[in-house]
């Protein structure tokens, strides 16, 4: 949830400037990529958050 939440902050902090097009039912939003924490072990290798631009 720290990863999720520093991800969130960044977006609101306006830095999202090489954020992807993300296609969904809804349109074309945005995907940020967020820094997972080093040393810990997660079931996805990278992770997004994914939000209308």
């Amino acid at each position: 949830m720290r990863c999720i939440r520093q991800g969130a902050v960044e977006i609101a902090e306006g830095k999202n400037a090489d954020d992807e097009p993300y296609n969904w039912f809804g349109g074309i939003g945005k995907q940020h990529h967020f820094k997972l924490e080093d040393g810990k072990q997660y079931s996805q290798e990278h992770s997004v958050i994914c939000y209308r631009g």
